[in-house]
Parts: structure tokens; C-alpha cells; sequence
């Protein structure tokens, strides 16, 4: 049985594929309205849209707060939708508020399809992405390598432990 825990060890660890999230920092203007801030995604956004999990960042001065998806009035099935495989990205919908209202932003590669409240967006809206930097939300398979290399190390330093030889005098 004690064969067979390094060859599974080994195993496991060569199975392992961390999971990676994407960091978006963005800039958005709407109606002369600017803002800037961050987005992660839960995936990998390069291929697909990845749905968008948190959001930071400042609109006209105010705090920026992610919209539930679906909740946006306009294509409910994409909100808070992102993928960068368009050029320069394609936004499936990103529903934020920031103060009163509601805003939500469409785009297909680089040309902007509309955004919300209502009619008060115009044709200077614009939403581009300015950098992505991966995040690894799961320690990378060299890391459990070394972790556990560590534990034998120390399981065989307690299991190999000297004898000390004690000698007894009587007077």
C-alpha cells in the first residue's frame, strides 16, 4: 500500500489544472460622464464570455456597484457578460449603478450597440478594456509539489530519528 501513495501523489498532481479568473481594469464615458475601474471575471474570458463576478471602480463620481445579472431591462441573458476573443473585446452586457441610476453596456467587438437608462446615451458612450492581468485563485501544481515535499521531508525526519545513548552511573 505504501508504493502506491507516491505513484497516486504524482499522479494527482500531473492531473491538476488550476483554475484562472481574468482581471480587467476598464474605462467607461457616457454622455461626457467618465469613469475607470476593475472587473474580474469567474473564467477564463479569451475564448467565450465569462461571466463578470465583481466590479470596482468610479462613474461621475460615484462608487460603481455591480447589477445582479439579469436584471437590467435590455438582453437579461447577457448581463454582466464579457469575453476579449472580439476585436478589441465584446461585452455581452455590463449592468451597474452608480448613484440613482441604472446603466448597462452593450457591445460587439468594437462598435457599442446601446446602453441604458432609456434614451439618454448617445453615440460618444464608449467602454474599452486597457489591460488583463490572470489571476490564479488555486495554488499552481509546483506549489503542491513543494508543499508535500515538505511533509515527506518531515514525516521521514520524525520517522528517522537518532538514539541517544544514555549512560548510567551509580557512586
Amino acid at each position: 500500500m505504501k508504493k502506491y501513495i507516491p505513484a497516486v501523489a504524482a499522479l494527482s498532481l500531473g492531473m491538476a489544472a488550476p483554475a484562472h479568473a481574468a482581471h480587467y481594469m476598464f474605462d467607461v464615458s457616457i454622455n461626457g460622464i467618465t469613469g475607470n475601474g476593475t472587473f474580474e471575471t469567474a473564467g477564463d474570458a479569451s475564448t467565450s464570455y465569462s461571466v463578470i463576478t465583481s466590479l470596482a471602480g468610479i462613474f461621475g463620481g460615484k462608487d460603481m456597484v455591480l447589477s445582479a445579472p439579469g436584471t437590467a431591462p435590455f438582453r437579461p441573458s447577457n448581463d454582466n457578460k464579457f469575453t476579449e476573443s472580439g476585436t478589441p473585446f465584446t461585452l455581452g452586457g455590463l449592468a451597474f449603478t452608480a448613484g440613482p441610476k441604472l446603466y448597462n453596456v452593450y457591445s460587439v467587438g468594437s462598435q457599442l450597440l446601446t446602453c441604458i437608462p432609456g434614451k439618454t446615451c448617445s453615440a460618444s458612450t464608449t467602454f474599452s478594456a486597457r489591460a488583463v492581468s490572470d489571476v490564479a485563485p488555486v495554488p499552481e501544481p509546483a506549489t503542491w509539489a513543494i508543499l508535500i515535499l515538505g511533509f515527506a521531508g518531515v514525516g521521514l525526519k520524525l520517522r528517522h530519528r537518532s538514539t541517544r545513548r544514555v549512560t548510567l552511573q551509580f557512586a
